[in-house]
């Protein structure tokens, strides 16, 4: 999982707002780490706000977590009230966000070595079974066993029926 750090400075309003929610967009079309750092942050507007709500929309729709750090006083208040604390939370130093994005990546390992060995449910669509690209890491997200490619990396890689990866291709 790739991660960015983004530093917010100055006004956040319509335009950088805007900005902001574009960057993030083409980001996360793969799952991200993302850590704010508003450290240097001045002001926030109304409009900035809305935009950072969508923001947030965003990072959870793509499975990334964010963080942000440096919050003032005043923003924190602006933060809890717009319901973005939960999703997004406030940390003191840049270095503990780190260490609780790092932490979101441990535990999403974990949770996929606690996977029991034995039959798995049989993949449909509305089955989302996340794997990790055995080129590049990045989170995959497949409905086909056999040969299938990273849209990251474009890696080839062979998904058994056991959810096996195999970092080649299979001549079937």
């Amino acid at each position: 999982m790739e991660s960015r750090i983004i530093n917010l400075v100055g006004l956040l309003s319509a335009e950088s707002g805007s900005q902001l929610y574009l960057e993030l967009k083409s980001l996360l079309s793969s799952p991200h780490l993302v850590l704010f750092d508003a450290s240097r942050l001045e002001m926030i507007d109304e409009i900035g706000w809305q935009f950072l709500k969508k923001c947030q929309t965003k990072i959870l729709d793509s499975e990334s977590f964010a963080a942000i750090n440096g919050l003032n006083q005043e923003f924190i208040s602006g933060w809890m009230r717009n319901n973005l604390l939960t999703s997004i939370p406030n940390f003191a130093d840049r270095d503990s966000a780190k260490r609780y994005l790092a932490s979101k990546i441990e535990s999403r390992f974990e949770a996929q070595a606690k996977i029991p060995p034995g039959p798995r449910p049989s993949i449909h669509p509305s089955f989302n079974a996340s794997l990790y690209c055995p080129h590049c890491d990045s989170i995959l997200r497949t409905y086909q066993m056999g040969n299938n490619t990273c849209p990251s990396c474009k890696g080839k890689y062979f998904l058994h029926k056991d959810y096996k990866i195999s970092s080649f291709e299979k001549v079937l």
